[in-house]
């Protein structure tokens, strides 16, 4: 019987060193995956930034699987674009921290580490936006027919 038991703990630190190096080997895949990850979503950001539509590589990046068909991938189209379609849906302006949760709603993603942040300094450098008030933006054109209205009474 004291062989068995002696058997028995023989095997078991032969696991625990099995686990160890496996638990070693996960924190290093970890922390790869990681840096793919967040290489990814900055290229992806940039990608954005340019207009350009992403490829499937960003469905992918999760969980290894076209997540498409669960509808967990993001919307492809620029965020400002995005931004002009949801205060067009909207008729008037928001607040860029509102635009910004409107987006997130509607799965755009908006680049950077804040992207309420970063959102209000790409709607003040386009030409489509027109501060309305603090931190308030609404659409260029709405101005020129707001003003043409006021022209005509």
């Amino acid at each position: 019987m004291d062989s068995f038991i002696g058997v028995l703990k023989q095997k078991q630190l032969v696991v625990v060193k099995e686990l160890e190096g496996l638990r070693v080997q996960l924190a290093d895949i970890t922390e790869r995956i990681q840096v793919k990850e967040a290489q990814l979503k900055n290229i992806t950001g940039l990608l954005t930034l340019e207009g350009v539509a992403q490829g499937p590589t960003e469905e992918v990046a999760s969980t290894g699987q076209n997540n498409q068909a669960n509808g967990t991938s993001a919307r492809r189209i620029p965020f400002l674009a995005a931004a002009a379609q949801i205060l067009e849906r909207r008729g008037k302006p928001m607040h860029y921290r509102n635009l910004a949760e409107a987006l997130a709603a509607d799965r755009v993603y908006v680049p950077g580490q804040n992207p309420a942040a970063n959102l209000v300094t790409h709607l003040s450098r386009d030409s489509r936006f027109r501060r309305v008030k603090r931190g308030t933006y609404g659409l260029q054109e709405w101005t020129a027919k707001s003003a043409g209205d006021r022209k005509s009474k």
